[in-house]
């Protein structure tokens, strides 16, 4: 239908679209992807590409996974869900039947791609800054990342940091390599500023890779050796810092208001609902009278209400009892005449301590984790907790793959399975929260079995195995960076996690095979 260049034209629009738009919403990630496709079927052409792809064993071991899911269907007990998880993974067959089929990308054009993708991190994360710190000061720092998860972003940040490595080696004008350091730098910050814990761990992860691949290579090995020392030292430095902060939050002061107390100011019982919890240094719930909390915070606030026995909006009285604790106050309807405006707006916008909003992004996300891990420790109330949600997950999983290790439960059946297994375990979760596996293997693992597992790492490694000599450094890195996420995250079941796998591999991958065949 249309000319050859013009078909040509399209495919790189799609392709820079699809780098760039990934980044910063759904929208913007599958208008570029159905670009290509339907390029490729206006293309025609299709003898000649099904003769391209048929022998193509690389080409085969991408889309086997997706094969293989498309096969599970047949006994999946919930055609919807199977059909739902069918439509968000079709990038994993869509994409490598593209570009193992089209005429492959020059070593201009990937470059191309490539800084178009580093474009869209930038514009993700400024746009993330602004938002969060600029225009709505958020003191939450997991709602930081607006357009995927956290996890998901810091990958994508440690990703561009690859990228940018990976054009400086390539590249050869100074300006654009000048350029690129500072987007080094800016993307490292970006992970701090952001408080991108797992972003942070993955360049630790990415840095001492690539010394050691470097070492190995017997590339300027005593720089290598002096940038190792460094990054070890500043490991022990962080530690270091990270566990007297821990000692901090879990030490308890010799104070009264860590005893128990037998009345109220207005004459009521206390209760002494004393656990685990320690904020500041004073014990939560230590002294507590339940009724004169709700009623003096429903009659304040009468849009904002909890109520105690029903179960309603305790996440309201969490942070009352936390930020009351973190001032050595009781939980009573005097200690309100002791709160201030600026105490009452940090309520309601959920800040559990006064000295929360002074601290870093930093020190916040680790004050949130090591609060989520001693919950989990406790067998409290971990709703909304990432780090022990996951753990929890992980349990109810490994239950259920119990019960069908062979073959599985079918794609289809995944989120049914989880759902008897919470049911069994009794969980504390609430229902909102009674999600997926969030962690890819496992979920391979409940839909498809032990089977589809072995399927699924072969489909990872093969292309590697094959292509060892040809692949540059950066996809090995990648594929680490890929492995890992899998292990604390659902990766390939969000269009972002998609993306993040499916589009590189299916870029790097085809512009390599074309290369080394025409070679």
């Amino acid at each position: 239908m249309f000319s050859a260049q013009l078909h040509r034209y399209i495919f790189l629009v799609g392709t820079f679209g699809l780098m760039f738009g990934m980044m910063v919403g759904t929208a913007t990630a599958s208008i570029p992807e159905i670009i290509l496709m339907s390029n490729w079927l206006l293309e025609g052409r299709f003898k000649q590409k099904w003769n391209q792809l048929k022998s193509n064993k690389i080409y085969w071991s991408l889309i086997a996974i997706y094969l293989l899911h498309l096969l599970s269907v047949i006994y999946s007990n919930n055609l919807s869900d199977a059909i739902n998880d069918l439509r968000v993974k079709l990038p994993l067959f869509v994409l490598p039947t593209v570009y193992f089929s089209t005429q492959s990308l020059s070593k201009k054009e990937l470059h191309l791609a490539l800084i178009c993708f580093i474009g869209g991190v930038f514009a993700n994360t400024a746009w993330c800054y602004v938002f969060s710190f600029v225009i709505h000061q958020l003191e939450t720092v997991r709602e930081v990342s607006r357009f995927m998860s956290h996890i998901r972003l810091g990958l994508f940040v440690n990703l561009a940091i690859l990228c940018a490595i990976y054009l400086m080696s390539e590249l050869q004008s100074i300006k654009l390599k000048i350029v690129l350091v500072i987007l080094i730098a800016y993307f490292t910050c970006m992970l701090m500023a952001l408080a991108l814990t797992a972003g942070i761990g993955f360049l630790g992860l990415i840095i001492a890779l690539g010394s050691i691949i470097l070492i190995v290579k017997k590339i300027q090995r005593k720089y290598v050796l002096i940038g190792l020392t460094i990054l070890i030292i500043s490991i022990l430095f962080v530690g270091e810092n990270l566990m007297r902060f821990k000692q901090e939050l879990s030490t308890i002061k010799e104070s009264p208001s860590n005893l128990k107390l037998e009345k109220t100011k207005a004459g009521n019982y206390f209760r002494h609902d004393s656990s685990h919890q320690i904020e500041s240094g004073f014990i939560v719930n230590m002294n507590v009278n339940y009724e004169e909390v709700q009623n003096t915070w429903n009659q304040r606030y009468p849009n904002d209400t909890f109520n105690i026995p029903q179960q309603y909006n305790l996440k309201r009285f969490y942070i009352l009892s936390r930020y009351f604790s973190s001032l050595g106050l009781p939980g009573e309807a005097h200690s309100f005449n002791l709160l201030s405006e600026k105490d009452y707006n940090n309520i309601l916008n959920n800040v559990p301590n006064p000295t929360y909003p002074s601290w870093n992004s930093m020190k916040k996300r680790f004050y949130e984790l090591v609060w989520d891990i001693t919950e989990y420790q406790h067998g409290a109330n971990i709703n909304g907790h990432s780090f022990s949600m996951r753990l929890h997950y992980w349990e109810v999983a490994l239950s259920q793959i119990k019960k069908k290790w062979l073959f599985g439960y079918g794609i289809g059946g995944v989120n049914q399975s989880m759902q008897e297994g919470y049911t069994s375990f009794k969980t504390q979760l609430d229902k909102n929260w009674q999600l997926r596996p969030h962690q890819q293997f496992l979920t391979i693992t409940l839909g498809l079995g032990l089977v589809g597992l072995l399927f699924f790492i072969t489909s990872l490694i093969y292309p590697m195995m094959v292509l060892r000599k040809q692949l540059p450094v950066i996809y090995f890195v990648f594929m680490v960076l890929t492995l890992v996420s899998f292990l604390f995250e659902d990766t390939l079941e969000t269009i972002a996690g998609i993306c993040f796998y499916a589009v590189f591999n299916s870029v790097m991958l085809s512009y390599i095979y074309f290369k080394t065949k025409h070679n």
